[in-house]
């Protein structure tokens, strides 16, 4: 009989669910440490050595941000818009919906100098305009530098 795997942060649930396992925590510490059970995208950062020291030890870290007293959740660039309901008509974005992060932000170390480059998963995710605190800059075409 195969033995069941523990939680690695508490070491006390059981990780009941195939997702539990991958991720090595029960339901509940993943909520409290701000991680999900949905798969991190691929790291999009090229396999090379740090560009500041040449080292080829480096650290990928989920970066994660307090989100109230107790709870950690992860850094990201916009947040997709929460659906209002109205008691008439269709319902309308609004405020800021807090359960879907868009363009989760990855640090990656450098074990030896201590150099940090920010990488996002799925940059064409993420929604552009003033209400989610973004703009869409294109510097290619005609500028005086090329």
């Amino acid at each position: 009989m195969a033995t069941q795997a523990i939680c690695n942060v508490c070491g006390r649930s059981m990780l009941e669910t195939k997702a539990e396992q991958q991720v090595g925590m029960c339901r509940g510490c993943a909520a409290s440490y701000g991680f999900g059970y949905t798969p991190r995208a691929p790291s999009r950062r090229p396999p090379l050595p740090c560009g500041r020291c040449a080292s080829t030890v480096l650290v990928r870290v989920a970066v994660r941000q307090k989100d109230g007293d107790t709870l950690l959740a992860p850094l990201a660039l916009t947040f997709r818009r929460h659906m209002d309901q109205h008691l008439t008509g269709p319902p309308t974005e609004g405020r800021p919906d807090r359960e879907a992060p868009v363009g989760l932000l990855d640090a990656w170390v450098c074990r030896e100098c201590g150099a940090v480059e920010w990488w996002v998963g799925d940059p064409k995710e993420i929604p552009i305009g003033r209400e989610y605190g973004t703009e869409l800059v294109d510097v290619g075409g005609e500028t005086p530098y090329r």
